[in-house]
């Protein structure tokens, strides 16, 4: 089996949640870039509708911890009751603290990646996600 470079895709396909326009235009150029194709949604609320719309294609979430309408941990709660397994990266520019979002999600340890962050990390987080079993328990 050919190797790939690190943090590069195979095809997967990632939907982003975002509510900055011009953090989700980077998100998306970036993990494109990288080998993978991109939903992008601007908050949980629409995040949800466009994972409904494509039942069983996405292999992972990408969500902002805070958003208006709808933020990430209750987002990923609905997600994951249409699609047990479903793999997450959370995101957040507040002070990171693994343990307050591993309270809210009431799950094993999700990858948290605190903003700022460079692409190649997003594109290595992204890859060491989809990598790894699930650790998330229901």
């Amino acid at each position: 089996m050919p190797s790939r470079a690190p943090g590069r895709g195979c095809g997967e396909t990632l939907l982003v949640a975002e509510d900055e326009p011009a953090l989700r235009r980077i998100l998306a150029s970036t993990l494109t870039e990288h080998g993978y194709e991109v939903i992008v949604a601007p908050d949980g609320e629409e995040a949800v509708r466009a994972f409904a719309a494509w039942p069983g294609t996405v292999a992972m979430v990408i969500l902002d911890v805070v958003m208006p309408r709808q933020g990430g941990v209750q987002t990923f709660k609905q997600m994951r009751a249409l699609q047990p397994g479903l793999k997450v990266l959370f995101t957040t520019g507040y002070a990171p603290d693994r343990a307050q979002v591993r309270e809210l999600v009431g799950l094993g340890d999700p990858a948290v990646l605190s903003k700022p962050f460079s692409p190649r990390e997003l594109a290595r987080r992204v890859r060491e996600a989809l990598d790894t079993a699930i650790l998330l328990h229901p």
